[in-house]
This record gives structure tokens, C-alpha cells and sequence, in this order.
């Protein structure tokens, strides 16, 4: 009964240090930030390639010769680290930048990323939900555009009917829009006037503004309650809320 007893003990240990070791999962870097500083003195251009590979294995590239600033680390959040690419904060910053430049991805998920790579820097849990809210309010935020496709104008029609059906049976779709517009000559083989280009723009939801009043009461919150991420990107100020 003893061997029993210290199996089920041994067991409920491992499972346990296993779901500590995925929830502290933040990912990991590849390679170095190595940069030269441009003349203008403000710009740096990577010398060589790094990635961050975020949980789920989604790997971020920031390719030799991308160029960054900074810039998408709102400066309101400044104050709190002295400047996007000093200390802990570097690595995210330089990931966070070229993914705001690229916009291959959805912009919430490029600021979750930038949470995570900075837990992965070893930045710690309040100091990065604190930023990661100031990106959420004060950063760059983006429409996707979905690659056209180029279509005969009699299938045009259809195709608009097909989208909507779409949207309508997945919610991740409702705020998508279609626009047409004459084939580009560089567009694919055909320069055909009886093709058109169906383009899909995925409409990805703005968070309310805030003002920098709103935004310190969030911080403060995150600071003596710990709130989870979900919370800080649904925050309602609560001068906003109905009396």
C-alpha cells in the first residue's frame, strides 16, 4: 500500500513541476541583437539575423539589415525603462519593432508576443504587463490585408457571396470587407480587362483610447492585483463606466 501511496505521490510531484515548467514557458531567442548605429543617430540596423521563437512555436523573425527605432514602443511607457532598447527590454524591443514594420500578423498578437519575449528577457510580471498595456493603448495597431487573388469579373458576384458566407459562420471574419479593383500588369500572368482583383482586408478590433489619467489607474491596478492579460486588454476605465 506504501509503494502505491508514494508512486501516486511521485507522480502528482512530476505532473505538477511539468505544469510549472509550460506555464513559465516564455520561449527563446536565436542569436544576438547585434546593431550599428545609423548617421542619423537614431536608427540601428541589425548586423546580424535574430528571431524569438514565442510559446506554440511561432518563430519571429528579425532579419540582417532590418532597421529599428524604437518606435513602437510608445513613450509613455519611457518612463518605466528609461528607453525601448536599454536593459531586459532590448530583445523584445528589437522583435516588437520589425513584427509593427512588417504587419504580417495581426496586431494583437504581435503585442502578445512582445509581452511574452519580454517574461523570455527575464523581465519581471508586473514591468511587463505594464508595458505590454501600454502597447495595447498607445501602440501601433493595424488592419491585415489578406494576399488577392486575381478572378474573372463574371465570377466576381460568387465570390463576394462565398466571403460573406464565411464571415457569417466564423466570427474571426465579421469585420472583414472586400474590394475590388482592376488587375495590376505586375499582378500574376493575366492582364486580362475581364479580371478583376478580390482583395480581403481582416479588420482587427481598436481597443478604446485612454487617457494618460485612464492608462495610470490601469497601472496601478496591474500593480496591486496582478490582473491577468485578458483583463488589461478588455480594461474599462471606470470614469468610463455607466453610472
Amino acid at each position: 500500500m506504501r509503494g502505491h501511496r508514494l508512486w501516486f505521490f511521485c507522480a502528482l510531484l512530476v505532473a505538477h513541476l511539468v505544469a510549472a515548467a509550460q506555464a513559465d514557458d516564455y520561449g527563446t531567442y536565436v542569436g544576438k541583437v547585434v546593431v550599428e548605429w545609423l548617421p542619423n543617430g537614431r536608427d540601428m540596423k541589425l548586423t546580424q539575423p535574430f528571431a524569438y521563437i514565442s510559446p506554440g512555436d511561432t518563430r519571429w523573425e528579425a532579419p540582417e539589415g532590418s532597421v529599428v527605432d524604437g518606435a513602437s514602443i510608445p513613450r509613455i511607457a519611457w518612463t518605466m525603462i528609461g528607453g525601448p532598447f536599454e536593459g531586459k527590454y532590448r530583445e523584445a524591443s528589437v522583435i516588437h519593432d520589425v513584427a509593427c514594420v512588417q504587419k504580417s500578423r495581426i496586431w494583437q498578437q504581435v503585442h502578445r508576443a512582445f509581452y511574452t519575449a519580454m517574461r523570455a528577457s527575464g523581465v519581471d510580471a508586473t514591468k511587463a504587463k505594464i508595458m505590454y498595456a501600454a502597447v495595447i493603448y498607445f501602440g501601433p495597431h493595424w488592419d491585415r490585408i489578406v494576399n488577392p487573388r486575381q478572378v474573372p469579373l463574371a465570377e466576381i458576384n460568387l465570390q463576394i457571396q462565398a466571403i460573406s458566407r464565411l464571415a457569417s459562420q466564423d466570427e474571426r471574419l465579421m469585420n472583414t470587407w472586400v474590394s475590388i479593383r482592376a488587375p495590376h500588369p505586375d499582378f500574376g500572368t493575366s492582364t486580362s480587362q475581364n479580371a478583376a482583383e478580390i482583395i480581403m482586408t481582416f479588420a482587427s478590433p481598436k481597443p478604446r483610447k485612454l487617457s494618460e489619467k485612464q492608462f495610470d489607474a490601469l497601472k496601478a491596478e496591474i500593480q496591486a492585483k496582478d490582473i491577468p492579460l485578458t483583463e488589461i486588454e478588455n480594461y474599462t476605465p471606470s470614469d468610463a463606466l455607466p453610472p
